[in-house]
């Protein structure tokens, strides 16, 4: 999980919020819990308003980025390629083999290059070009 601190964050501080809201009502009284908790909530939700707009506004998404550059004759795709007629791998359901890369650079310059920034399927790569 690349941001744990951030859930054990969030975990310590959900915690600490609830064991203090019991200690209110039971302490204090339930009319000083009610409106602690109802200003909690909109705090929260407000710090989700934001984030998911930060999200939004910087085209987060899957948060993967792909440039894919294909010059003077050269094939490139973000992706797997896959030669017509050709018989691939089954499909994974769209799952990415290398979840772990944020951003993939592929780059094909010159004529009979090929790049991929997945797999291969069905071309040869070792014939002779004319």
């Amino acid at each position: 999980m690349a941001h744990r601190w951030a859930w054990w964050t969030a975990a310590g501080v959900c915690a600490t919020a609830g064991t203090g809201l019991v200690a209110v009502a039971v302490l204090v009284d339930m009319v000083t819990a009610e409106k602690l908790a109802s200003i909690g909530g909109a705090l929260i939700a407000l710090v989700g308003l934001a984030i998911t707009m930060r999200e939004l506004l910087q085209g987060g998404g899957s948060g993967r980025e792909r440039q894919v550059h294909a010059e003077n004759g050269g094939v490139a795709a973000g992706d797997n390629i896959i030669a017509a007629g050709a018989s691939g791998p089954p499909a994974t359901g769209g799952s990415d083999p290398w979840p772990h890369i944020d951003k993939r650079d592929v780059n094909a310059t010159g004529q009979g290059s090929i790049a991929a920034g997945g797999d291969i399927h069905g071309i040869d790569l070792n014939r002779s070009q004319p």
